[in-house]
């Protein structure tokens, strides 16, 4: 009793000081500072997306399955991509602690934290070593693109952080062979595979190693196709909604369908291994962390008979379903940094069934200060790059496209005092992105990516189908018909004007 409790004891400060370690490296990362920042920096048009989709919610209706942005481009706003779960949250949440930004942020942080919890649990029952998975688990959370979407408004941090969970109850199921184990594990795994549809490939590979594994168990693989089908069906369900919905608004704005590499040409396919290769692969990882993990692959290779078989199937199915999410989206791998977070749960498991090969065989080496060292000295200077590469990205974080938020500081107030009210429907001109102006704004309407797409003909349909604000981001002469405009303020560089029907 008294050694069962000693260990119980001992668990909980493992743990424990794995959370105080994580809120340590958070706070190395600024976290507290970034997490109260406004969208900036790269992928800005893809966050201030996210961020209408919450606005969306909020100011003009919480139907969850209504889900509209702040461009009328479509019908309303109508538009979806992933499952709006974590916006439906922050909008709810907006109503008890007001429009925060920093919630939306907090619930992803969370997420991911709690991902990597379960991940350093899953560890410490495979490997019977705390100090290693200590050290893998911060050494495979300390990738720069990973730490800059955690503490961000896009969604795929937080389906890592659910599959890293999923994961930890499929290994609990395979431990102790309880059903509620099972139905954790897919869940989880829906939940993420929801919000990424790319993370399917987790349960795939979960189901097709459980079918290898238990196939002697009749009652056993019954559940799991039960559940396994149940998780698809939903995936399924609401990729089919997602599909019906934007055709019905009128959305074609969101990637669903894919971007394979066969549709590319040569130069084309170079040009994205280009991207990867000389910009994004030093924004992935520390270059001594890919030479380690990199290392301890090939030795795992050769140890590959010592590698428990619970660990090298899914070790080889999510790389093969990984391989196959890289050929089929491999165009969006040149300007999408946040798609190498698909392949994070390969990288993982893949390292992890390779060093617990290498770990079996060589326990004493592994065990030995020096390789401990190596180790420990690689996983601390992979944090610090990380830290200075996620510095680097808020120091560079102004351009084009996120200047736009400099531009809005304090003009809210302005605004109302000119007469533009909140529900008013406004016409911005040279924005480039889909929602950041209107987000900054706080108002939905339609954005013209630069003068030359304006003209009274268009100012027409526009006003007939609501607008009531004409906006210039930058000062330009304008060339319309009077009457159908009246200038009414500037601020910041901006000028307004009001609308008049012809």
């Amino acid at each position: 009793m008294k050694k069962n409790l000693h260990i119980l004891n001992r668990e909980s400060n493992n743990n424990l000081l794995f959370v105080i370690c994580l809120i340590g490296v958070y706070f190395f990362y600024n976290y507290h500072e970034i997490l109260f920042l406004r969208p900036q920096g790269i992928h800005f048009i893809r966050q201030t997306d996210s961020l209408a989709f919450v606005t969306g919610y909020y100011k003009y209706g919480m139907n969850f399955f209504e889900p509209k942005g702040l461009n009328l481009i479509s019908e309303g706003g109508k538009g979806v991509s992933e499952f709006p779960i974590l916006y439906y949250i922050t909008a709810c949440l907006y109503f008890i602690f007001g429009e925060n930004e920093f919630i939306l942020r907090g619930l992803n942080i969370l997420i991911v934290s709690s991902g990597f919890y379960f991940l350093f649990k899953l560890m410490k029952n495979l490997l019977q070593d705390v100090f290693y998975s200590f050290v893998l688990t911060f050494l495979f959370l300390s990738s720069t693109i990973l730490m800059y979407y955690t503490n961000n408004f896009l969604p795929d941090a937080s389906a890592l952080g659910f599959t890293l969970i999923g994961w930890y109850y499929f290994y609990n199921y395979l431990t102790i062979r309880k059903s509620k184990s099972l139905v954790f594990c897919f869940l989880f795994f829906t939940i993420a595979s929801l919000l990424k549809v790319t993370f399917l490939i987790s349960p795939i590979a979960a189901f097709l190693t459980l079918i290898f594994i238990i196939k002697e168990e009749s009652s056993s693989i019954s559940l799991v196709l039960k559940i396994f089908s149940t998780s698809l069906l939903i995936n399924l369900i609401w990729i089919s909604y997602v599909v019906y919905y934007n055709h019905s608004s009128g959305n074609n704005y969101f990637t669903t369908t894919i971007r394979p590499i066969w549709n590319l040409s040569d130069d084309s396919i170079a040009n994205v291994w280009d991207s990867i290769s000389n910009y994004w692969y030093t924004k992935y990882y520390f270059q001594s962390t890919f030479h380690l993990l990199f290392f301890v692959l090939l030795i795992g290779l050769l140890m590959v008979k010592r590698i428990f078989i619970k660990l090298l199937l899914p070790a080889c199915f999510l790389f093969l379903g990984s391989l196959c999410f890289i050929v089929l989206f491999y165009e969006m791998f040149k300007d999408h940094d946040y798609y190498f977070i698909t392949v994070l749960p390969a990288i993982i498991m893949v390292v992890l069934a390779c060093f617990q090969g290498i770990y079996s065989k060589y326990p004493k080496l592994i065990k030995h200060f020096l390789i401990k060292f190596v180790f420990l000295a690689i996983c601390v200077l992979s944090i610090n790059y990380s830290q200075v590469k996620l510095s680097g990205r808020y120091i560079d974080s102004k351009d084009e496209l996120s200047d736009i938020s400099e531009k809005f500081v304090n003009v809210n107030s302005y605004i109302q005092k000119i007469g533009i009210d909140e529900f008013s429907k406004v016409v911005v001109v040279q924005d480039i992105s889909r929602n950041g102006s209107l987000y900054f704004l706080n108002r939905q309407g339609w954005v013209l990516k630069d003068y030359s797409k304006l003209n009274t003909s268009v100012l027409l349909n526009f006003i007939d189908d609501g607008a009531e604000y004409l906006i210039f981001l930058k000062k330009h002469k304008v060339v319309l018909q009077p009457n159908l405009i009246k200038e009414i303020g500037e601020i910041n560089g901006m000028i307004f004007y009001k609308l008049r029907s012809n």
